[in-house]
């Protein structure tokens, strides 16, 4: 996974596989014409399948969940980048470990679009399950903050063994009904 870090003008890339599967626990940054590894004294597990996201409160890049080697065993664990260190801010938590991590910068808060169909959110210090979605839940996709909306949107995935191209909406607002991600 990889987030900017634009109080340093960086892109933090960690973690993923080699070709050969084997998951790592590199960190390493890009600044518009290189990349760098960066060689901090303590590091977090190997890892892929993670979230990144920038936090804006904080002004570091956090990092979330995963799996390590196989056969996979699943992290739930969550960390920051400061640009010279990883400091872990949780061993473990609740949130489902497939996943994706957006920052809403309008209500100052990371959340975590779980493949699981439920929603999380980062609230003083705690993971809060914010919402539980009535649709099958979708691992391995993507999503983004649209900060124009207000809303953090999600795109495609895994679903079982199909591949369906749908775009999710989480209204941060609370407002919607019980099931605020649509297509």
């Amino acid at each position: 996974a990889m987030a900017p870090d634009p109080l340093r003008r960086r892109i933090v890339l960690f973690g993923g596989a080699d070709a050969s599967g084997n998951t790592l626990a590199d960190t390493w940054e890009w600044d518009g014409q290189a990349w760098q590894r960066m060689v901090p004294p303590i590091s977090p597990r190997a890892r892929l399948g993670h979230g990144m996201a920038y936090d804006e409160s904080s002004g570091e890049v956090v990092m979330v969940a995963g799996a390590d080697a196989p056969p996979y065993t699943y992290l739930s664990d969550m960390w920051s980048w400061n640009g010279s260190r990883w400091r872990q801010i949780l061993t473990a938590s609740a949130i489902p470990v497939v996943g994706r991590l957006v920052y809403d910068s309008a209500r100052a808060r990371l959340v975590w679009v779980a493949g699981d169909s439920t929603t999380w959110e980062w609230i003083g210090g705690a993971w809060t399950q914010r919402i539980t979605s009535t649709v099958t839940g979708l691992s391995f996709g993507v999503a983004a903050y649209d900060a124009a909306r207000q809303q953090v949107v999600a795109f495609g995935g895994q679903r079982g063994t199909s591949l369906p191209a749908e775009t999710w909406i989480y209204e941060s607002t609370h407002k919607a009904s019980a099931s605020p991600f649509g297509t």
